[in-house]
């Protein structure tokens, strides 16, 4: 599943500036790098910290890593999520970008940043608590981004 699934991503940042947008004709070459750029830098992101969260998650559990260092971790991926959703709303407001399905896209990324964070909160909240309830918010969470991943990265099941 794991090679599958990192096979469709590379396919996805390979073909992303032909599927994005029609970008290419009404922008420069260089302004299309840029998007093909900055679209295969937020599918990488999107999936790399939704596996890190996960596998750190998942050590913890399995008592691999302790609180600390799980804590740590999730407070790193949160800050990251915030700084980057903060760049992502600079960007858009200050129109960077000009094709309204480039706006949608870096839109949808932004969301899934904010679930990401919400979801290495859990995490954190679980480490602390270790309640049923810290870990149902966690699975709920993982799998609404998850579905959220998939479709900005067109993965199928």
């Amino acid at each position: 599943m794991k090679k599958k699934s990192l096979l469709l991503l590379l396919v996805f940042i390979s073909t992303y500036a032909i599927s994005q947008s029609k970008t290419e004709t009404t922008n420069s070459s260089k302004e299309y790098n840029l998007l093909s750029l900055t679209g295969g830098m937020a599918a990488m992101l999107t999936y790399n910290t939704y596996g890190y969260i996960g596998a750190i998650s998942d050590g913890f559990v399995k008592n691999y890593y302790d609180s600390s260092l799980t804590n740590t971790v999730m407070t790193e991926q949160i800050n990251f999520c915030k700084i980057i959703g903060d760049m992502l709303d600079k960007a858009i407001n200050e129109k960077a970008f000009t094709d309204t399905n480039d706006i949608s896209t870096m839109q949808e990324v932004k969301n899934i940043l904010i679930g990401l964070s919400k979801q290495a909160q859990f995490a954190k909240t679980y480490t602390i608590a270790r309640s049923e309830s810290a870990s149902i918010n966690f699975d709920e969470q993982r799998k609404a981004n998850w579905e959220q991943i998939k479709k900005l990265l067109n993965l199928k099941d």
